[in-house]
């Protein structure tokens, strides 16, 4: 019963994690789903991007309203991720890919993503033209999936 309570309150950190920087949401969920909630790495994978897609699309909506979310921007990258995925699945179903490699492969990646964050974080960005931050030109994009 305890594990199940820490696995929502966790729940609930991922979702706070998607509503206020909108990504990161697998990167918490997998393991969540996996090491607490005792899920199969497959399944957790799985429900994951089903997990992740729904939350992110409905903290989307409060972004929307504001004029936050640039559609012509998710109309391109949308259909090319669900390409990508569709073919993750496909190469995740076969023989040789086990649940330790689909784990290390995620954990590489995770830290690969840590790493490019940080370095960048590093660099000081170029001062916006007030002018142009006034006039809408600059759009947020919020992903529906990691």
């Amino acid at each position: 019963m305890l594990i199940l309570i820490v696995g929502h309150l966790l729940a609930i950190c991922i979702g706070l994690s998607l509503g206020l920087i909108g990504g990161g949401g697998s990167i918490l969920a997998v393991p969540v789903l996996v090491y607490i909630m005792g899920i199969g790495t497959r399944e957790a994978i799985a429900m994951s991007l089903a997990i992740v897609g729904s939350v992110s699309l409905l903290g989307m909506l409060p972004h929307w309203r504001r004029g936050n979310v640039n559609f012509k921007t998710f109309a391109i990258f949308t259909p090319t991720a669900m390409i990508g995925a569709y073919f993750g699945a496909r190469l995740a179903s076969f023989p040789g890919i086990t649940d330790t490699i689909q784990m290390m492969t995620f954990g590489a990646i995770a830290l690969l993503a840590s790493i490019l964050m940080i370095s960048r974080s590093n660099h000081v960005p170029k001062a916006v033209d007030p002018s142009v931050a006034k006039d809408n030109s600059r759009w947020w994009l919020i992903p529906l999936g990691d």
